[in-house]
This record gives C-alpha cells, sequence and structure tokens, in this order.
C-alpha cells in the first residue's frame, strides 16, 4: 500500500532525504533530492538534503531564485522568471553543493519533457528475437507442447479451465465490463476487466478445441479494447479506466501485465487501427511510469533520463528503491509494453505522434534504467535473495521482476552483449539460486493451522508490513524464473527442482489445497495463478526433489544483514532469525537487531506482525525502546508514531546499522550496532548515544542477549521487550511462559541489577489496531531500570523447554581483569565487551571447575589470541591475552 501524502515533502522525499540524513549527522553538505522535477518559472520547488536549511543563496541554472527555509534539511524555492534548464546549486559560506540532475524548466500543464520520459537512443534487436506472436511468456513452439498438457488427467489444466468458464460465465451475465468501476486508485476492484481479458487470452492459446479458442481470442479482444478505448480519451478523475493513477498504483501494480499479454496473445485479431490507439495508450502510460513529477521521485528510476550511468548508483537512497513493490511494477509494465507491438505498428498515426519504433527503443531504458539499478541492488543492498519488504510486499516485487525477466527471455532480449549484463538478470545469484534458498530458510519446520477454514500451512520467519500473518502462494514470483528454464529445455536444472518442489509444498496448505487455491484465485491471490501454475508444471514430468538435502542449516543474506539458523531440516527443529537491516523505503520496520526463535512446532518468541508505524516500532520487534522523541515542527505523522514507542527511525534516521555475525554450526553470534537508527538529526531527534545488541544462539534451545543502551540527557527510558503468545509469569528476575503448545520459555534477565520486569497485553490498550487477526503472539514483557539512568545494559538469558523443565540456572559475573559482563549457566560461560569496538587490554576472570563451554566475544576479526586457564581453589582461572594462535571469527567471538 502507498502510504499518504505528508504535506509539501511525501514519503517517497523522505526516503531520498534518509542518505541525507546520515550525512547531515556528519555536518555534510549537499541536496538529496528535489520536487517537482520540472515546471514553469513560479513553480514552488521543495529541495532536501542534508544542511539544506542553512542554505543563504539558490540558483537554477545560474539565475538566483527566492527561496524560504522549511527546515534544517530542506528550503522552498520559486523557478525564477527566465530561468533555463539545468542543475540547482546551494550555497552558504562559500560552500556550494549541486544537484546530480537538472531542473527541467517547462510550460504550465504541459507534458513532462522529453528528457524525463523519451526512451533512449535506438538499438538493433539481438539477432535471435523472435518477430512474430506470441512471444511473451509463451512462444509459438511451445504451444503444441501446452495444448498436450490441456487434458483430464491434469488437475492444473482443470482447475484452470474451471476458472475460465466462470468468469465467462460473469462476461454473459454482464459483470465484465459492466460492473468494473475502472477505478485505479483503490484497494480492491470488483471485476476487473483487464484480468478476464488476460485468462481469456491465455486459454486462446492453449485450449485443445479450436473453436473455443476463437470464442476465448473475441472475448479477450473485445474486453481489452473496451479498456484502451476509454484510456485513450486521456486522464479524467472518476472516469472508468482514466484515472489519472490507472496505470501507475494498485490497478497496474495488480494486473499491469495483462495488456502487453493480451495483446500479444491475441496479436492477430487486433485491427491496424486498434493497434494505432494501443500504441498512443502504451506511451502514455510508459510516459506516466516514469513521471517523477506523478510518482513523487522514489517510484521510478532517479536521476531521470540516464541510462548505463554509474550516476544511477550514487544516491544509496534510490538504489534501495528498487526492491520497492511499485518501482518493480513500473519497471515490469514498461518492459513488457516495449516488447509487445510489432516494429510495423510501432509507428506514427498523425502528424505530432512520436517516431517510428519509439515504444519498442524503450526495453533500452528497461535494461540501460531500471535493470542496472536492481542488477546492482542485487549485489549489495538486497544481496542474500531476500526484499526489504519483508514476505508480504515482497511478493509483489518479485513477481514484477520475474514476470519481466520471463517476457524478455521468451522474445529474445535478454542478451548482455546487446543490452549489457543487466538483461540477463535472471542469471544472477540473487534470482538463479539465492530467492529460492532464502526462501526455504524462511518457512518454519511444521505447520500450523490458525483457523478451521484455513488449511495448515507453513509460517515465514517475518518482518516488514503484512494484513495476515500467513504462507503466500509464490507461484506469481517464482513461477516465471522456472518458465524460463523449461523454455530452454533445461529440464534438470536446480532452480526449476527447487521452485517446483516450493510450489508444491510451501505454498498453503501444500498440494492438497492446490484445487481450492486455484479456483478460488480470482477473488484471492489472483487469477494469475492458475496460469503460472499451467505453465510451471509439467504433468509428465517425475515429481521434484527435496531441495534441502544438502543444505546447510545456516543461511545469512548479507545485504539485509538477516540470519536464518535451524537444528536441523525436520519437523522438530529450532528455529532462530536475526535481522537488522536499513530502512528508507516502504513497509519497513524498527527491527535492527530484532530475532524471533521458534521451537517444538510454535514460535516462542517473535516480532508482532501488523501493518502500520506502530505495530512496526521497536517495541513490537523483540528489541530495545529508547526515550527520543523528535522535536520542531513539520515531523511526519510515523516519525511522531516511532518517537512515541521509543522507536528506530523510520525513512529518515541517521544510516544504517553496523553488523557483524558468524555462523558456526553449534552456535550462532551477531552483534549489531543501532545507534544511527534511533536518530534522525533533520527531526531533531539525536539523544540516543549508543544502542548495540550481541546476541548468541546456542543450538538448540538458548540465546544470550546483551544490549548496550546510552543516553546523552538524564531520566530517558530505555526498555528491552520481548513478544510472547501467552502471558509471562514474573518471579524476581525471571519470566516463565507457557506456550499453547505446553512448551516452557525461560527469561533469566541479569542485567540490570535491581531490573524491574513488567507484562501487558498490548490489545487491551492500544489507540491503534495495526496487528494481523491470526498473530500469534499476544503478550509482552517489558524489562528496564527504574531508574532510568544515563548508561543501561540489558543481559538476558532464554532458555526453550519441554513442559516439565525447570530453569536453568543463570548468574552474571564480572572479570578481575578486563571491562566484560559475563553470564553464566550450563557449565557455560558467555562474556560480551561492555563498550562496543572498545580496544582490547586483557581478560581474566574466574568460573566454576565444571565449567567446560566458554564463549568471548567483542574480540577482533580474524585476530589471533592466547588463552590460558589455571585451576584453583575458587575454580578455572581463565586469561585471554592478545596475540597467539586462537583466531577470532567473524564476528569476533573465540570459543574454547
Amino acid at each position: 500500500m502507498r502510504l499518504r501524502s505528508i504535506g509539501a515533502l511525501t514519503v517517497a522525499a523522505l526516503a531520498l532525504v534518509a542518505t541525507a540524513s546520515a550525512q547531515e549527522a556528519g555536518g555534510q553538505y549537499n541536496i538529496a533530492n528535489f520536487t517537482p522535477a520540472y515546471g514553469p518559472p513560479g513553480t514552488t520547488i521543495n529541495i532536501v538534503g542534508s544542511g539544506v536549511g542553512t542554505s543563504t543563496g539558490v540558483t537554477f541554472n545560474g539565475k538566483p531564485a527566492q527561496f524560504t527555509v522549511g527546515a534544517a534539511y530542506q528550503v522552498y524555492a520559486v523557478v525564477p522568471q527566465g530561468a533555463t534548464s539545468g542543475p540547482i546549486v546551494i550555497s552558504r559560506n562559500g560552500q556550494t553543493a549541486k544537484s546530480t540532475s537538472d531542473f527541467i524548466v517547462g510550460t504550465a500543464g504541459g507534458p513532462p519533457p522529453a528528457s524525463i520520459v523519451d526512451p533512449p537512443p535506438h538499438i538493433s534487436p539481438p539477432a535471435g528475437a523472435l518477430t512474430g506472436h506470441p512471444r511473451l511468456w509463451v512462444r509459438g513452439s511451445d504451444i503444441n507442447r501446452l495444448r498436450g498438457w490441456a487434458v483430464p488427467g491434469n488437475q492444473v489444466w482443470n482447475d484452470l479451465k474451471t476458472v475460465a468458464n466462470n468468469m465467462k460465465a460473469d462476461m454473459l451475465q454482464g459483470k465484465v465490463p459492466q460492473q468494473d468501476s475502472g477505478d485505479g486508485e483503490g484497494n480492491a476492484f470488483a471485476y476487473p476487466t483487464e484480468e478476464y481479458a488476460e485468462i481469456f487470452a491465455f486459454m486462446s492459446l492453449v485450449d485443445p478445441v479450436a473453436a473455443n479458442r476463437a470464442d476465448w481470442a473475441k472475448r479477450a479482444h473485445d474486453l481489452m479494447m473496451v479498456v484502451i478505448n476509454n484510456a485513450v480519451q486521456g486522464p479524467a478523475a472518476n472516469q472508468p479506466f482514466r484515472t489519472p493513477h490507472f496505470i501507475t498504483m494498485n490497478r497496474g501494480r495488480w494486473y499491469g501485465e495483462s495488456f502487453p499479454l493480451v495483446l500479444d496473445w491475441c496479436y492477430p485479431l487486433f485491427s491496424a487501427a486498434e493497434k494505432a490507439t494501443i500504441r498512443k495508450v502504451f506511451i502514455r502510460w510508459i510516459h506516466e511510469s516514469l513521471d517523477v513529477n506523478q510518482m513523487g521521485g522514489s517510484y521510478v528510476v532517479q536521476p531521470s533520463g540516464m541510462v548505463n550511468s554509474p550516476g544511477m548508483l550514487s544516491n544509496k537512497g534510490s538504489v534501495r528503491w528498487s526492491g520497492n513493490n511499485y518501482w518493480c511494477n513500473h519497471a515490469r509494465n514498461i518492459g513488457m509494453m516495449s516488447l509487445a507491438l510489432d516494429p510495423a505498428d510501432d509507428v506514427p498515426a498523425a502528424a505530432g505522434d512520436p517516431k517510428a519504433g519509439y515504444v519498442g527503443d524503450y526495453i533500452g531504458n528497461v535494461t540501460g534504467a531500471w535493470l542496472y539499478v536492481r542488477s546492482y541492488a542485487d549485489t549489495h543492498d538486497l544481496a542474500g535473495g531476500l526484499s526489504q519488504e519483508g514476505p508480504g510486499y515482497g511478493e509483489s516485487s518479485f513477481s514484477a521482476l520475474t514476470m519481466l525477466m520471463l517476457a524478455m527471455h521468451t522474445a529474445g532480449y535478454d542478451d548482455p552483449a546487446v543490452y549489457g549484463s543487466p538483461a540477463a538478470i535472471a542469471q544472477n545469484p540473487f534470482w538463479k539460486s539465492d530467492a529460492m534458498t532464502a526462501y526455504i530458510h524462511s518457512m518454519s519446520p511444521q505447520k500450523a493451522t490458525f483457523a478451521s477454514w484455513m488449511p495448515p500451512m507453513y509460517l515465514p520467519a517475518g518482518y516488514g508490513d503484512v494484513l495476515r500473518f500467513e504462507t503466500i502462494d509464490m507461484i506469481r514470483a517464482f513461477g516465471p524464473l522456472a518458465i524460463m528454464d523449461l523454455a530452454d529445455g533445461n529440464t534438470t536444472s536446480t532452480r526449476l527442482n527447487s521452485i517446483r518442489w516450493m510450489q508444491t509444498w510451501l505454498s498453503p496448505g501444500g498440494p492438497t489445497s492446490l484445487d481450492k487455491r486455484l479456483v478460488s484465485s480470482p477473488s484471492n491471490y489472483g487469477s494469475m495463478l492458475p496460469i503460472l501454475y499451467f505453465l510451471t508444471f509439467d504433468p509428465t514430468a517425475p515429481a521434484p526433489l527435496d531441495p534441502r538435502v544438502g543444505l546447510s542449516t545456516d543461511y545469512v543474506a548479507p545485504g539485509m544483514n538477516r540470519i536464518l539458523s535451524r537444528t536441523d531440516w525436520t519437523a522438530n527443529a529450532s528455529w532462530f532469525a536475526f535481522i537488522s537491516t536499513w530502512n528508507v523505503t516502504d513497509h519497513q520496520w524498527g527491527n535492527a537487531n530484532s530475532f524471533s526463535f521458534y521451537r517444538g512446532g510454535e514460535f516462542l518468541t517473535k516480532e508482532w506482525s501488523g501493518y502500520g508505524k506502530n505495530i512496526g516500532a521497536s517495541d513490537y520487534q523483540n528489541n530495545l525502546s529508547i526515550q527520543n522523541p523528535p522535536t520542531g515542527a513539520g515531523i511526519p505523522w510515523f516519525n511522531v508514531d516511532e518517537g512515541t514507542h521509543g522507536g528506530q527511525y523510520s525513512y529518515s534516521s541517521n544510516g544504517d546499522p553496523v553488523v557483524k555475525s558468524s555462523l558456526q554450526g553449534s552456535y550462532v553470534f551477531a552483534e549489531g550496532d543501532s545507534t544511527n537508527r534511533y536518530n534522525t538529526t533533520i527531526f531533531h531527534a539525536t539523544d540516543v548515544a549508543h544502542a548495540s545488541r550481541s546476541i548468541l544462539y546456542l543450538k538448540p534451545d538458548t540465546i544470550v542477549v546483551y544490549d548496550r543502551a546510552t543516553s546523552k540527557s538524564a531520566n530517558r527510558y530505555k526498555r528491552f521487550y520481548l513478544n510472547f503468545a501467552t502471558q509471562p509469569v514474573i518471579n524476581g528476575n525471571t519470566a516463565t511462559v507457557t506456550t499453547p503448545k505446553g512448551q516452557k520459555l525461560f527469561v533469566s534477565s541479569l542485567l540490570p541489577a535491581g531490573a524491574s520486569l513488567t507484562g501487558d497485553m498490548p490489545t487491551t490498550t492500544w489507540s491503534y489496531n495495526e496487528g494481523t487477526q491470526d498473530e500469534p503472539m499476544h503478550y509482552r514483557l517489558c524489562e528496564q531500570d527504574p531508574s532510568n539512568p544515563l548508561d543501561v545494559r540489558f543481559l538476558n538469558v532464554l532458555q526453550g523447554a519441554n513442559s516439565n523443565a525447570a530453569p536453568i540456572q543463570a548468574s552474571w559475573f564480572a572479570p578481575s581483569v578486563g571491562a566484560f559482563d559475563g553470564a553464566l549457566f550450563n557449565n557455560t560461560a558467555v562474556l560480551f565487551a561492555v563498550n562496543l569496538n572498545q580496544a582490547f587490554t586483557g581478560l581474566t576472570y574466574t568460573v566454576p571447575v565444571g565449567t567446560t563451554s566458554h564463549f568471548v566475544t567483542g574480540l577482533t576479526p580474524g585476530a589471533g589470541y592466547t588463552v590460558t586457564q589455571q585451576t584453583g581453589l575458587n575454580g578455572v582461572t581463565v586469561t585471554v591475552t592478545a596475540g597467539g594462535t586462537t583466531i577470532a571469527d567473524s564476528g569476533g567471538l573465540i570459543h574454547f
């Protein structure tokens, strides 16, 4: 869902300020973004960036402009009379900063400038590019094979046919297109005409009965032209298929691929005049998808007009928005529209129309801009195969990109020799293997059932906005990748096998609920489901093999600092997840250094799932809450909400967390500095001097968590939160939770001394209702030092156990040499550096003789140390000195 505007500064613009915010904390001076990107003299331009509010001068291509200061990061400048297109420059005290893209001076009410929306210069298609139809997803050479799958013994075909016949009945009953409002900007669309056209067009290819194919094709054609004949009249509010954001918001996000697919699959039925009309509509829709003014900046590639330029990678915020679901769907829609029209039909119909080949040339924009940026993100900020938006909205972004990849592949346009390496994005590690591996690691060991009407399903290791805490059918996201391998005849590929296995066993309800999912798809996931299942599953192919055989039980996605670790691949496995990611785009949460723990078929503790900035705040994410409210005017509503919760800030925090980790088979360790995430200089919330977490998961059942929290001002609260399914019973410094399945979770609070432990049930007191209906967490544990000192350390030992188990006896200890805090339990000693990144000057501590396992953290990764142990009357004295043959792992930990 697209977040609402917050006055002159939109959420999208705030995202681009995120980089500037981090720089501002260091006193830098630059322009991060300006909106709108074009306009006539007299237009007010919102310029944001680090230190922008201290400017004493603003010019537009050298022409001085009047301006007012909006905030420390912001000025409003008026385009002066006589200004010409060029860079915006701000100045102060001899310093200047120039925008990375030009402001374009245009006429009032005029179209977007050509430099923003025109395609790049023509590139001759690859020699192997298809010229006939169909060519998008399905090729002419595939038709006989697919019709051979359309047999009664293929249940997917039966379900697909049922869906098509049900939709045909809707059309015969006058529901389509008559009851389609044509709205493009809502969140629900009854009887979407283009969805019906899409299913009919596909049936016109694969139905084995020729007479049926002709009927399906005519229905698809007629419905398509209903939309096109309305849309060609131009944008108009509250008019069917003409709303200004019809193609760029949810209608286009959910069904945008249908227009190029219907055209391609039924190409011979469209007359030359109809193709000319379609061309005109496609051009407008593409322009709207590229128009930075209409899209608010972040849902398009920035800077506009560039292709194959490192300049598009210079703003980290812009790169990260390439993982947003709207951004990805704009890329898909532009790319697939560019591939659908033949060159003979991509010609001007009247004087003043865009030149011949205009629509087709946008494939150069898609490969040289959209995929150029996204392929970089896949190997940097998103490396590891996960979406920053989480399993909910991540499905939408993944599916958009893989649909585009499939269309380019079957049409023969994914040739890196012609369009550069981004054209072959489907072959990079993210899409070749990581996305599938990460998804498998993200699914719970056992299925769960929340309601009698819901099928049993595996549950995701969640993060980010979700409307329901459940598994989503991922065929739209992964199916196109499998179909690419099938199109190449690569029927034994690892990727194809993994996807077929995942879609068989990990989808909601598994194979026993497939019929129900497919037949009900128009009112749930969309009728694209049966199409993609049909194309993915050859009914004569052998059953897919379990891809988990040979997979490690530990996985890390480095771009988002996401760790997923389980004890084994059986249903009884224990499962630990950690995340400490950046936050500059929609649907991200205050979860830097959050974790979850699953055991015995249920979550013992996890993030609190939901949709919104209250439920996404750190105090609902098994994290620290540190008092640090924003101050001043113009604070976005969501940052106000986050500040109320003592949470990490979205969009405009002072930078990324800094994380190091190690995965060593028997244990997982992560250490994250999240100080930047709790501060936002541009909104004057800078009171968190330090926030970090060191967390050690000792397989199978123990987690040791050490948190550091320091404020600059006195009497600011610092709290440690955990979520549970049932109410915790608190006895002294121990909280005991009995789970719905009768397991125990013991939480032993070792620091701070004299901590206050309290439990609450937030749903009885909150004024917002942002949690999902089927969220298993209902209670929270809150720990804090009631005196609210400047500096606090939290040390907690969590133990998952069977119903009849007793809690482990855990205690705190301090070394005689070295600034460390220690936890002692079960013959194990764990030590954490009191101050993150402190210089190591030696460590000496004494523990009972029976202590057999030692973990010392806070050391330098890769450095050598010497460990000696001496048994005496008081126990075993351990000394650690710098230099030696005991090497600290990648997390800065030694285990002996």
